[in-house]
């Protein structure tokens, strides 16, 4: 490109720009949208000394006032329309319905609930027709708790957030192939049972793997703290905080893409933190195949007395569950349940244990975390409840199936070799 050339390629960009900012001097900016002010004026926001505010138990309420601003920044655009309000994070539900609607670039007295709301919420708006947004001040709360994050619902009411649990005192209960279950023993009844929803299970891809949580002291004392190299996580090891994004796998609330601060378990200091299962042969029949064992979700369960469900040995080999899965089928209540589907998965945690043998058609107890299946009847809401679940339980070990006699007392098996 010779000068003459390049030099009327810069006069034409100097002159479109000089152009473009004679046309934005001529925009009429008072008048121009370019923004929200969203105002909370009704609803608690942080506690005493700006601390977080408790979760509570049922949605959070506020009333709101929205102005639409020009570029000006002086006054509310006076101009009609509607919003489009959300929360991040949690879900907006505007009192007698929706679409908020503003009269002169104003709406007052928007009342509102926040349900499924954690750690620092905020509320948006969105004008329809420009998409100009606003945002609130934070609503500060505190980090949900495992049971928080469970609900009582076959899906979190913080499904598809990403959560940071820090409170209770949380214990691993089991490890798998691909994550772990995660226990808050911070609330033992009198059986040293854990409260019923205090359990999830913390999905890894893989085998959970952990930089130990060395202090400056213990750097030399082991080997993995002084290299800062990876260690198994095990049973009986403790969780300071874990963090992941929630969702539902068939009926299995999950942490996913988690991260969490390791606690290896020293039994120089005192017994396997893991509490006592629940036992869930007391259960009515159509408890366990219903949603009943819903909060007992990723938590230790057993079961007792129980029948192998296999009339012919040679068939149950070939059943496509057990060859796929390596799921086997009992009934409980001393086989006297034979209509719903309770299953266990024992061929990775207890490979020489083979169900269809004839010593083992009856055994004594089965101990193990306990996953649901479960099939919406709404095929575009996975989270719909009145689907069908089915129930599994999931052997940490072969100290889990006794099939004569007591089993091992629960912080005496399955420990860490």
């Amino acid at each position: 490109m010779n000068r003459a050339v390049l030099g009327a390629v810069v006069a034409s960009v100097l002159a479109a720009a000089l152009a473009g900012c004679e046309d934005a001097r001529h925009i009429a900016w008072d008048t121009t949208p370019t923004s929200l002010a969203v105002t909370i004026v009704e609803g608690e926001t942080a506690g005493r000394n700006g601390e977080p505010l408790a979760i509570p138990d049922g949605p959070l309420s506020f009333t709101i006032d929205i102005a639409l601003l020009g570029g000006a920044g002086e006054g509310a655009v006076p101009i009609d329309g509607e919003l489009d309000l959300s929360a991040r994070p949690g879900r907006v539900v505007v009192e007698g319905g929706g679409p908020v609607r503003f009269t002169g670039g104003v709406a007052k007295g928007v009342s509102l609930r926040i349900e499924g709301a954690f750690g620092e919420t905020r509320i948006w708006a969105r004008e329809v027709v420009t998409g100009v947004i606003g945002v609130s001040d934070a609503i500060r709360l505190r980090n949900p708790s495992i049971s928080q994050v469970q609900g009582s619902e076959v899906c979190s009411p913080m499904e598809d957030e990403f959560v940071v649990i820090d409170s209770g005192a949380l214990v691993v209960t089991n490890v798998t192939t691909n994550g772990m279950n995660v226990v808050d023993v911070s609330d033992l009844d009198e059986k040293g049972r854990p409260a019923p929803g205090s359990s999830v299970f913390v999905y890894s891809f893989s085998r959970p793997m952990s930089l130990p949580s060395c202090v400056e002291d213990e750097e030399a004392d082991t080997l993995a703290c002084s290299q800062h190299s990876l260690v198994p996580v095990q049973v009986c090891d403790r969780v300071r905080r874990v963090s992941g994004g929630v969702s539902a796998f068939n009926g299995f609330t999950e942490l996913k893409f988690p991260s969490w601060e390791l606690v290896e378990w020293d039994p120089s200091e005192g017994p396997c933190p893991v509490p006592e299962p629940f036992d869930l042969t007391g259960l009515a029949c159509a408890d366990l195949y219903g949603a009943g064992p819903l909060r007992y979700e990723g938590a230790l369960v057993r079961v007792r007395n129980v029948e192998v469900d296999c009339d012919d040995g040679e068939a149950c080999y070939q059943d496509a569950k057990y060859v796929r899965y390596g799921e086997w089928w009992i009934n409980l209540k001393g086989g006297s349940c034979k209509t719903g589907k309770v299953y266990v998965v024992s061929h990775i945690a207890a490979p020489d244990f083979d169900p269809f043998l004839p010593e083992n058609a009856r055994i004594s107890s089965i101990t193990g975390t306990l996953k649901p299946l479960y099939f919406s009847p709404d095929s575009e809401d996975k989270c719909k409840m009145g689907g069908d679940f089915t129930w599994i339980v999931e052997p940490r070990c072969p100290d889990d199936i006794v099939v004569s006699g007591e089993p091992r007392p629960v912080r005496e098996s399955c420990l860490p070799r």
